[in-house]
């Protein structure tokens, strides 16, 4: 059998896709016209499974035992199945099932893993401490902590000695992540909301890190400097231009405590604080 060049995974999950119907109905026509299908049947012809002039139809009789030897062609060469659900997968795993990397397919690398940081720093085997756990959600009995720490910033997060805050065994401090690492932190989220706990949200208080402490219900409280010290150290200039978008949402906001709402009228007057000038200031959880 010659080589080919593997289906996309748009292809595969198409085919997944008319698996259900083609079992109730043997056969279906499908246009042409659909990029994802003369995909599909330029990969067939280049394998001799179907008539080259299948191509020059107008619609093509798409039926199950075409899928069967679609399927079967896709061992063969080591190529990812269509029949094979990919979405539990991690890239290890992928790795076993063919020799197609599919890495918008499956867990990612960092699924379910997140950035923690120790009350106590622990000794390690190379005779440095360490503080700071690259660590896997179902790695973590939950039940052994009381409150969540969700950490904006990561220079915040590494030095958090820097700020007034105390802590303890039974706090998870965690980073909330960026772009390549968030989707843990978000799957702790969900746990702890499940869990019924306390969580607390720990960043700049500008519009956009109001608006993150306010998105799904997932903080009670946020921490911040008592009200007058903020407002003594709020200035436009840690206010970003790209922010003030974020403005008319919050002022429409009707069901925050009036502790919060006295706050926010510092960024309805174009002041905020970065999380970063918190530091030495003494912090306070203010209920949302």
């Amino acid at each position: 059998m010659i080589n080919s060049r593997a289906l996309s995974g748009q292809a595969n999950s198409w085919l997944t896709k008319q698996e259900a119907s083609l079992k109730a109905l043997g056969s279906k026509p499908v246009k042409l016209k659909l990029k994802v299908m003369q995909e599909i049947l330029d990969w067939c012809v280049n394998l001799d499974l179907v008539a080259e002039s299948s191509l020059h139809k107008p619609e093509f009789i798409l039926t199950g035992q075409l899928l069967n030897l679609i399927a079967t062609t896709q061992r063969q060469l080591d190529q990812a199945s269509f029949r094979v659900d990919l979405t539990n997968k991690t890239r290890l795993e992928q790795a076993s099932l063919s020799n197609q990397e599919q890495k918008r397919k499956g867990h990612s690398p960092r699924h379910n893993r997140f950035l923690m940081r120790l009350a106590q720093p622990i000794t390690s085997e190379l005779n440095f401490s360490a503080q700071f756990i690259d660590v896997r959600l179902e790695q973590l009995d939950l039940n052994q902590f009381t409150h969540l720490l969700v950490v904006e910033n990561l220079d915040c997060f590494y030095e958090l000695e820097k700020f007034a805050i105390t802590e303890t065994p039974e706090q998870l401090v965690v980073y909330r992540g960026d772009k390549t690492s968030s989707q843990g932190s978000k799957e702790l989220r969900k746990a702890w909301l499940a869990a019924n706990k306390p969580a607390c949200y720990f960043g700049d208080f500008d519009p956009a890190g109001v608006r993150i402490a306010l998105a799904g219900k997932t903080y009670q409280s946020m921490l911040l400097p008592k009200l007058g010290v903020l407002q003594e150290n709020a200035t436009a200039a840690m206010l970003p231009n790209e922010q003030l978008k974020f403005l008319p949402n919050l002022a429409k906001q009707t069901d925050l405590t009036k502790e919060f709402q006295n706050y926010c009228q510092t960024l309805q007057g174009l002041k905020a604080l970065r999380q970063q000038a918190m530091q030495g200031m003494a912090l306070v959880e203010v209920n949302i």
